[in-house]
């Protein structure tokens, strides 16, 4: 796996401690002037949120590792499967979508967030370019939600691929490594379900303006997976689509023919480039990809956190 781990490294550390030292002592002076008033107090507070937010990024940015590490697996908070508890009807929903996938015996099942969801809301999408795909798209699923219903689900047995797409909503709440550590997770949990399914990641699509922190960090999640899928493509059939160049402009800003005002979620246009991407993949594997059986040892699942026995990944 990408090395993971603490996201704040030394050299963000040093700046967590440099900026926390200064901001309570300037605090404590803040608040214990005989001048103070509920104005500086309050712009105090505003710094200090602001501040925090910079040393946040700036530590996700700094820690960033280039090389495959495979020893961590399901240890930091993005990669441990979690239930959204607090979502209403969330719980209902994964099994609702089981049942549906089991009565419809599908070829495929694409498994995300409202990207994925949203592929749905159109007719011509869900029955010309992907009628035989079961879409297991929940809006607001974090990575490790993703990983959580991945380890819960029960993969019919005609089901030949996996497609995952997922992680635009953990930017921010997790590092970079974690996040491409968790996505890669859910690729091989698929295969712990079902040893021959082909899995096929599909890169987090771009958001927010060009010079926004969340490109730089989707590039760098996009790359590590990429990295990884490359080192294994002899070893399992886990396979990783970037996004095409052209989901965005060449001024850098996100074509308007595929992203809604939100910078986010897809329109009828864009919904439909991304089912073509996938289908036309599908084409592709099926006439040239020969299935492998995972040379991987998994544990049985479990309600404890799994550590897969990393002696048996590829180095």
């Amino acid at each position: 796996m990408i090395q993971s781990g603490n996201y704040i490294n030394h050299w963000s550390l040093v700046l967590h401690i440099y900026f926390s030292c200064n901001l309570k002592f300037y605090g404590n002076y803040l608040l214990h002037s005989k001048s103070i008033t509920t104005i500086s107090f309050i712009n105090y507070h505003k710094i200090l949120a602001f501040l925090k937010v910079i040393i946040f990024y700036t530590s996700m940015l700094i820690n960033v590792e280039t090389e495959l590490n495979l020893h961590d697996f399901y240890r930091t908070k993005a990669c441990t499967p979690t239930k959204r508890f607090y979502k209403i009807g969330w719980n209902d929903t994964f099994k609702n979508q089981q049942n549906i996938m089991n009565q419809l015996r599908p070829n495929n099942l694409i498994i995300g967030d409202s990207i994925v969801n949203g592929l749905w809301r159109y007719q011509q999408i869900s029955s010309s370019f992907l009628h035989q795909t079961s879409n297991l798209g929940i809006g607001g699923d974090r990575v490790e939600h993703v990983l959580w219903r991945m380890e819960n689900l029960d993969i019919p047995t005609s089901v030949e691929n996996a497609i995952l797409q997922c992680g635009t909503n953990s930017l921010g709440k997790n590092s970079p490594n974690d996040i491409a550590n968790s996505i890669i997770c859910i690729a091989l949990t698929a295969i712990k379900r079902k040893p021959s399914i082909n899995v096929i990641i599909m890169g987090i699509l771009p958001r927010n303006e060009r010079n926004s922190v969340n490109r730089i960090i989707i590039k760098k999640v996009n790359n590590l997976i990429c990295q990884y899928c490359t080192k294994v493509k002899n070893e399992v059939n886990i396979f990783f689509i970037p996004p095409s160049q052209d989901w965005i402009l060449s001024t850098g800003e996100l074509n308007p023919s595929y992203f809604w005002i939100d910078g986010i979620h897809l329109t009828k246009t864009g919904n439909l480039k991304f089912a073509k991407s996938i289908t036309n993949y599908l084409a592709t594997l099926k006439h040239h990809v020969q299935p492998k059986i995972s040379p991987l040892v998994f544990p049985a699942p479990s309600n404890k956190i799994p550590i897969f026995d990393t002696n048996h990944f590829p180095h």
